[in-house]
């Protein structure tokens, strides 16, 4: 008699947990693993992969398979999150390794610190639907955007022209990490101290070319970001301011000086 109670107990345990009904008790949970720790930095294109270990541990018969789904609850939204497979069969106390794949959605906007929080659910494939417990795993993701050099460019005037009198030298500014980056745009004459031009992404400087002798001169323009400068862009134009129009004004200066002095000398007499 004891023995037939003793067959009984176990058969009525297992009975129990058989019947639909029990799908209220979790048939097993869901291990997840991350084969990294502390926060992980994006490489320079904004782009990372981590390795997630997954592992189902049975709570009372292990001979079941689980179908496993993989979710992404929560992502900053400069990422997308993106799994080599979404969903799988797993064998009980069978780990798979699944990669998840990071990508920026721009490389060259900074952004802050992401969380992203991923899931794995489970559900049994013998005939009755059982409840998993699902396994979740946060990742703090980090992307640091490459720092570019601004680039300039000089419209007007071009390479070689003829310019006399006040005239005005054009460009353009930008930057991979934001035009709003230029601090400055600076200007620089022959060998004379680099002097900043008017605006940033589109800038103007105002040169009176009566202030250098006639001849080839050089012009050089570089932006600045706040980090490092662009790379210089030059051109040469050649002055050629007419001489005649200041003979003319020393001569007029000299006459009024002679005329002032013979004016003072007469009155003194």
């Amino acid at each position: 008699m004891k023995e037939k109670k003793r067959c009984i107990f176990p058969l009525l345990v297992i009975s129990i947990i058989l019947l639909p009904s029990a799908n209220a008790f979790p048939w097993g949970e869901i291990d997840v693993e991350l084969g990294h720790e502390g926060i992980y930095h994006l490489n320079e294109n904004g782009e990372g992969e981590l390795e997630l270990s997954i592992k189902y541990e049975p709570y009372f018969i292990a001979y079941f398979p689980i179908w496993a789904e993989i979710k992404v609850l929560e992502n900053p939204s400069w990422l997308v999150v993106t799994a080599s497979e979404k969903a799988f069969a797993l064998q009980p106390r069978e780990s798979k390794s699944i990669l998840i794949s990071l990508q920026a959605k721009s490389s060259d906007e900074g952004v802050d610190n992401g969380e992203v929080l991923i899931e794995v659910v489970g559900r049994t494939l013998h005939g009755f639907l059982r409840s998993i417990e699902s396994g979740r795993i946060f990742i703090e993701v980090k992307y640091e955007p490459p720092s570019f050099p601004p680039i300039v460019d000089i419209i007007s005037p071009y390479d070689g022209k003829e310019m006399r009198g006040t005239v005005a030298i054009k460009g353009t500014a930008s930057d991979r990490n934001g035009d709003d980056t230029i601090r400055r745009v600076e200007i620089k004459i022959d060998d004379s101290p680099w002097k900043v031009a008017t605006g940033t992404t589109a800038w103007e400087y105002i040169w009176n070319t009566r202030e250098v002798n006639n001849g080839n001169h050089q012009i050089k323009i570089r932006a600045y970001d706040g980090h490092e400068y662009s790379d210089i862009s030059s051109v040469t134009v050649e002055v050629k301011n007419s001489r005649f129009g200041s003979e003319i004004f020393l001569v007029a200066i000299g006459i009024i000086i002679v005329i002032l002095i013979i004016f003072m000398l007469k009155r003194r007499r």
